[in-house]
């Protein structure tokens, strides 16, 4: 199976608490990018 790669734009809590979690435990997916204003994020 292809892998999908994901980027976001925006780290914020729901993106933390929601969509990071979830996309990381999906074996054909690979989170490769995350940006956000707040660099500590």
């Amino acid at each position: 199976m292809d892998i999908v790669r994901i980027g976001f734009i925006g780290a914020g809590s729901h993106a933390n608490r929601v969509h990071y979690p979830s996309l990381s435990e999906m074996r054909d997916v690979e989170i490769t990018a995350i940006c956000d204003l707040n660099i500590d994020r």
